[in-house]
């Protein structure tokens, strides 16, 4: 459940009682429980080694363990990662917040109190819950940061000749790192409850995605694209052997330590001969598409679409797939000439659509 609050630009707001102090960052990066059992392993599942296997992946697990979180509490910190926010101009934005329901007050206060407490964020004058604040209006004031996404293809191309791989993914990944402080009033927010600001990275930037993407370059610079490949908060470990991925994904836990990243052993597949990667298969052989993915679309191909509408939303989902399909372009190419036919005329050509898309659907299945 998704709740929108909107965002300003606050000027010479007082801090209330209800603000709270960030904790130290001993506290936030090693809870008490972690200090004192060193021999905690990461809930993943190992059940595909053997027991040789299983126990020096086991040992590796246990000895690297602070590189995984224990519960919801137990978050990344990385000072060095500070996002600032460069404004077009330095007009405030200012808007009401949207009504939240009564019946979901109390949860929702609940939420924005335990994001006090970790010092997230605070107060100025899966189902489950999750704060969304609407930037759009800041956003379209935000100059573009320029820092370029990998291209998935391109990441998944260099991974031949591996058979063994583990993915990383981090809980709360943006929330790890921090706004600057110059940058931390842009942030705000408003709610029935009063004006906050976030301390670390929201979810809902527009510049978030390409600062997070920089960092974990930085973080992995000279092991990225040897041992591994990231992709926002998407790591992928590899290796030809296992011992050799063993130690792979030894040193990767390691340096993110070092930074002071933490992964969400849930989300963590390790020690596989096949994982999904990025919607994408990756096995020994290369990467394909994941059978899983191609249900909803193939559902399509009963559907016969009757407006030029309804053929943009099935072109989109199968533009998707053109990687996989041979020569797509040339047996699309009379679907995307009807995007621009009249509707009178279109319903006239209803049957050669219908066809067309069944035929790449077809070709689809096979693959």
């Amino acid at each position: 459940m998704i709740f929108f609050f909107q965002s300003g630009l606050p000027r010479d707001i007082g801090t209330s009682d209800f603000s709270t102090s960030l904790t130290s960052k001993t506290d936030r990066t090693k809870p008490p429980d972690e200090r004192q059992d060193r021999d905690w392993c990461p809930p993943v599942d190992l059940s595909d080694l053997t027991p040789d296997q299983r126990q020096l992946a086991t040992k590796m697990l246990i000895e690297e363990s602070s590189a995984f979180s224990r519960d919801d509490m137990d978050t990344g910190d990385c000072p060095d990662l500070q996002m600032k926010i460069q404004l077009k101009d330095e007009t405030p934005v200012q808007k009401g917040y949207i009504s939240i329901p009564r019946p979901l007050y109390k949860e929702v206060k609940e939420y924005l109190e335990d994001l006090i407490r970790r010092g997230w964020c605070v107060r100025k004058r899966d189902g489950s819950l999750r704060l969304c604040v609407d930037f759009r209006a800041l956003n379209e004031k935000t100059v573009d940061d320029r820092q370029p996404i990998p291209k998935i293809q391109d990441l998944l191309d260099g991974l031949k000749g591996n058979t063994w791989f583990s993915t990383l993914d981090q809980g709360k990944a943006y929330h790890q790192g921090y706004m600057s402080p110059e940058s931390q009033h842009l942030t705000s927010f408003i709610t029935p409850w009063g004006l906050h600001e976030w301390q670390r990275i929201p979810f809902g930037l527009k510049n978030a995605p390409a600062e997070f993407q920089r960092y974990m370059e930085g973080c992995l610079h000279d092991l990225n694209n040897e041992i591994c490949v990231v992709y926002l908060d998407d790591i992928l470990v590899y290796g030809s052997t296992f011992s050799n991925h063993v130690e792979r994904l030894r040193r990767v836990l390691q340096r993110l330590q070092k930074h002071g990243i933490k992964l969400k052993p849930k989300k963590c597949e390790l020690f596989k001969r096949k994982v999904r990667y990025l919607g994408r298969l990756v096995t020994g052989e290369g990467y394909g598409m994941d059978p899983a993915d191609k249900e909803p679309v193939l559902l399509l191909k009963n559907k016969t679409p009757t407006t030029v509408g309804e053929l943009r939303k099935i072109l989109g989902f199968i533009g998707y797939y053109r990687n996989y399909i041979q020569n797509f372009s040339i047996i699309a190419k009379p679907l995307y000439g009807l995007l621009g036919t009249q509707q009178k005329k279109f319903k006239t050509r209803v049957n050669r659509s219908r066809d067309l898309v069944r035929g790449i659907l077809v070709i689809l299945k096979k693959r």
